[in-house]
């Protein structure tokens, strides 16, 4: 008999994954995290078929990039995914979606953002393809905490500090899920041993070269044995409480944001200076966060210097002169608006 998964190792969104009715792609690259999804996905029996949407069952796609970076292991890391995929193929049609080779050369970190950037990318033509509503990610209860430290230690907001998303919209279609973010490395890989189950370790992750690597190997183990024995339960709570604080936020700022648009076309944005003087600096300073983002305009070099004079223009009762933000964003202000082009 086949062993069913330990739902009790799994949060909540996790087992209501059996549920789900519509298209799924799942990310597996052989490691033991994206296994353990897919391997518990296949022992909680979710309805599985072809991904030539034929029926209308909802449809599981196992997709593996291979980004040839590491010569014969990646070629040994996709082998060992198809074979994954062959063995369940008997009691399910499992498939792998489709298999990419990505040439990226640059350094180190800057690898790893390409390498990344160009997965998603691929990932999300792959749900348009086969029609799929959710892609699935493997990223677990380390990966948050790593994700916590490295963004404080490039200089992280509150929204940074909350971590990695567990639901994020990719596209209008498309939503990208992380179950796993409430377990740990260690509780994956007990399970996958207690189902005999193997799975790929990626040599590369042994590497100095990758900021997050040091992290992993070198920084955490230290905070670890020379400072607070307990680190890894302080940044998980610090990411808990800032992604409840910036829920708040986000809400009042987009409260505002809804108050203070008068009109707005492609190249020219009007706001009422009214609402941002009844709200805090904060919450104004956020207001042209989103702003930023909804417009597509750059802010790799706005930082706390230009978010506070932007709120500052915004809430002042003074009337103070145009000002050219980075990316060319000209901001003027009258007694009651704003203008951003």
């Amino acid at each position: 008999m086949t062993q069913m998964a330990d739902n009790s190792l799994l949060p909540t969104a996790y087992c209501l994954l059996p549920k789900l009715d519509e298209n799924a792609v799942v990310a597996v690259s052989g490691g033991a995290d994206s296994i353990f999804l897919a391997e518990t996905l296949y022992r909680n029996k979710l309805r599985v078929a072809s991904c030539e949407l034929r029926d209308e069952e909802s449809k599981l796609v196992i997709a593996h990039v291979n980004h040839n970076l590491r010569g014969a292991e990646s070629d040994a890391d996709e082998q060992f995914v198809r074979d994954w995929v062959e063995q369940r193929q008997k009691d399910a049609p499992w498939l792998v979606g489709r298999f990419t080779r990505l040439n990226i050369h640059t350094d180190s970190d800057g690898l790893e953002n390409a390498c990344r950037e160009a997965r998603y990318a691929w990932l999300k033509d792959v749900c348009c393809e086969v029609g799929a509503r959710y892609l699935f990610t493997a990223h677990n209860a380390d990966d948050q905490i790593e994700t916590v430290l490295f963004r404080i230690l490039r200089g992280a907001g509150l929204d940074g500090l909350a971590g990695i998303a567990p639901i994020r919209v990719l596209t209008e279609g498309v939503t990208l899920v992380r179950p796993l973010l409430g377990m740990t490395k260690k509780q994956i890989i007990e399970q996958l041993d207690a189902w005999n189950q193997p799975y790929r370790t990626d040599s590369s992750n042994l590497s100095s070269d990758f900021s997050r690597n040091k992290i992993r190997n070198e920084l955490l183990p230290l905070l670890e044995r020379e400072y607070n024995p307990n680190v890894r339960n302080s940044l998980t709570n610090l990411s808990t409480l800032a992604a409840m604080a910036s829920a708040e936020i986000d809400s009042l700022a987009d409260a505002a944001l809804r108050q203070a648009i008068v009109r707005q076309t492609g190249d020219e944005l009007i706001l009422n200076r009214q609402p941002f003087r009844s709200a805090s600096q904060y919450i104004t300073m956020e207001c042209f966060r989103k702003i930023w983002t909804q417009r597509g305009w750059t802010q790799q070099a706005m930082g706390l210097k230009q978010w506070t004079l932007l709120a500052q223009m915004a809430q002042s009762e003074e009337i103070m002169p145009p000002y050219v933000f980075p990316g060319a964003v000209r901001v003027s202000v009258t007694e009651e608006q704003m203008t951003l082009s």
